[in-house]
Parts: structure tokens; C-alpha cells; sequence
């Protein structure tokens, strides 16, 4: 991957819209989720996770290419991570483990308290 864009590869673009179809499709459901039933809720939920999948996969295959490209989502996830509050030092894989508790968290407010 390292001679080649990032986005060169037909899987990784179809892998990045896909992500951002999921986005918006969270995006637009998560303020409504206290109005949702419990099956809506964990469905979002879930999509949530699928999220947070796909972006760990594209984290690694970024941090295994040296393109213009990958660099530049480096800087994206770095810039993300800093408006979430996190030191940009410590962006890494665990970022991913904190997201994946914040929704576990999410998980219980929303479907174990109702």
C-alpha cells in the first residue's frame, strides 16, 4: 500500500462512502433516540459500533500507508480526537476501546433504565 494512494484502491473508497452513509444515517437518528423504541435504540446502537469498526480498519490501513492522502486522514482523526478532548499524543487504539465504552454506556442509559 505505501507505493500507492490511499484512495487509489476501489475497496478503501467504497469502504469511506459506505462510512459516511452510516454517518449521516447515526447523525440523523441519534436526537431522536429517547423517542425510539428499545429495538430502534440498539439498532442504532449498533450502527454506532459498525462505525467505529470501519474507521479503526481505516486508522490502520492509514497508519500503514505513507501517501499525501494518509496523511492527510491522520491529521483528521488527530483533529477530531483534540475537539473530543483528547491530547493528540495519545491518539491511537484507544481511541477506539474509548468509543466503544462510550456506546456501552450509551447502551445502558438508554435500554437498561426504561
Amino acid at each position: 500500500m505505501n507505493d500507492k494512494n490511499l484512495f487509489s484502491s476501489e475497496i478503501v473508497r467504497k469502504e469511506v462512502e459506505s462510512m459516511h452513509e452510516l454517518y449521516k444515517e447515526i447523525y440523523m437518528s441519534l436526537p431522536l433516540i429517547q423517542m425510539q423504541s428499545d429495538d430502534e435504540k440498539e439498532q442504532l446502537l449498533k450502527k454506532m459500533e459498525r462505525l467505529i469498526d470501519m474507521q479503526e480498519i481505516l486508522y490502520t490501513r492509514v497508519n500503514l500507508s505513507n501517501d499525501e492522502d494518509s496523511q492527510t486522514v491522520k491529521e483528521n482523526f488527530r483533529t477530531q480526537a483534540k475537539r473530543m478532548g483528547m491530547p493528540t499524543t495519545e491518539i491511537g487504539p484507544e481511541i477506539f476501546k474509548l468509543g466503544r465504552s462510550s456506546i456501552q454506556n450509551l447502551r445502558s442509559q438508554f435500554l437498561d433504565n426504561d
